[in-house]
Parts: C-alpha cells; structure tokens; sequence
C-alpha cells in the first residue's frame, strides 16, 4: 500500500551446541560431591554465548567430548545492565565443581 521494499541480508549468526552426552553423568556426580549445590540440572535452555559454543564445536568436531556448564545465582538485573551483579558465593562453587571435574577425569576415561 505504502510501495515500502525490505532487503535483509544476514551477515552474521550465532552457533549453537549441545553438550556431549557422555559428560552429563560424570559432570552431575562431580557437582553433587560440593557441599553446597543445591541441585543439579541436565540440560537448560540458555541461548546466547556464541563463543562458548563455537569452542564446543570445535571440541567435539576433533573428537572431543564438550559441555556448557552454569552456576545458578541470584542476579541485580540482567547482562550487559549497570546494576549487573552477581552473588560470588557461587564462583566458589563452581571452582570446586570444575576442580573435581579435572581431578577426576581419569575416571571419565576408563568408562
């Protein structure tokens, strides 16, 4: 009606990636080891994080096994905010989730 003509042309995406299967297990046993996880989620719907998942990518294309880990934790507003903060209680715990996933990964390697 108004004559108005689009063009989109994308010039640039974000990937997505699903973490190897095989780590669900053994990363879930590693965070139920930490005192203060208080529960422990397969899969979450998180989107964003292009970096992370290009790496994953990459990863598990040479043979890798790969996973996306997060730490839940009470937020002041949302990314890319200036009130963004976060609870540092929880890098405590993702430090020892994360150590005993290194530590114990010759276990992962004899299943």
């Amino acid at each position: 009606m108004h004559e108005a003509q689009e063009h989109i042309e994308i010039v640039g995406m974000a990937n997505s990636c699903d973490s190897s299967e095989t780590l669900i297990p053994y990363i879930r046993a590693q965070a139920e080891q930490v005192e203060d996880v208080h529960a422990v989620h397969d899969t979450v719907e998180a989107g964003g994080s292009e970096d992370a998942t290009y790496m994953l990518q990459r990863v598990q294309d040479n043979g890798g096994l790969a996973s996306y880990l997060m730490f839940g934790t009470t937020l002041a507003a949302g990314h890319h905010n200036e009130k963004f903060d976060i609870d540092e209680k929880v890098m405590a715990i993702a430090i020892q989730t994360y150590a005993l996933c290194a530590l114990n990964a010759d276990d992962l390697a004899k299943r």
